[in-house]
């Protein structure tokens, strides 16, 4: 491609979105692109829900929704998990990551990511909600196997989720949330927004990129740790 064609196309291309956009401002709809962030008020409600929910399926989903906010992973890492890679240290659950969407290699695969109780709240509980899943899979525990087996677990997940929302409706309507508006995505994305701006005195924002796998850039990802 010839350099005038690549400064056309590109203006061509900022020109179709500004265009999109207007269309869609005219007809009411919403420019957000991708899954919604999930609100803290929509993640508790969603772990109440599953946690008085004793059918089986409901373990699992509170499982996955815990661990997927409070590690703030993307959901193909939670759905990889392996049980030799999770440990206990101290007060806290211990878990480590080979791979993730930015490092493909494996590199600083020792580093690990803590989870810690929360007492005051069962139903925010990751731990809590580990165990519940864990004891009634006990088979989980076999050397090697993954924390949640089997074949398509992120469309299993889903489903769960939306069935979830789908039975309280009228609840999540009045928290600005209906089906399709949130995702697998959207819990990573609202524990970030949480973490680095839902409090005063938040973590830095190095311990944020560390924690989430996104890079700060060669030097930085080399010497801050």
């Amino acid at each position: 491609m010839s350099v005038e064609m690549a400064t056309d196309l590109a203006h061509f291309m900022a020109g179709l979105k500004k265009t999109i956009t207007s269309e869609k401002m005219l007809q009411g709809k919403t420019l957000d692109e991708g899954k919604r962030v999930m609100i803290f008020e929509v993640y508790e409600k969603m772990c109440e829900i599953l946690y008085k929910c004793k059918d089986d399926v409901f373990l699992f989903a509170h499982s996955f929704l815990t661990m997927e906010w409070n590690l703030m992973i993307r959901s193909s890492n939670c759905v990889n998990m392996n049980n030799n890679n999770v440990q206990f240290q101290d007060d806290a659950l211990i878990f480590y990551f080979g791979k993730s969407k930015r490092n493909q290699y494996g590199l600083n695969a020792e580093k690990p990511w803590h989870v810690f109780s929360n007492p005051f709240a069962p139903h925010l509980f990751p731990i809590l909600a580990l165990a519940k899943y864990v004891l009634s899979h006990p088979d989980i525990l076999q050397d090697g196997c993954p924390l949640f087996p089997g074949a398509s677990q992120y469309e299993r997940f889903l489903k769960i989720f939306y069935k979830v929302i789908d039975d309280n409706e009228e609840e999540f309507k009045k928290m600005g949330v209906k089906k399709g508006d949130v995702g697998a995505p959207s819990p990573r994305k609202g524990a970030i927004t949480l973490v680095s701006s839902g409090c005063i005195v938040c973590p830095p924002m190095s311990s944020i990129c560390i924690r989430t796998c996104w890079s700060m850039g060669p030097v930085k990802d080399r010497y801050i740790h």
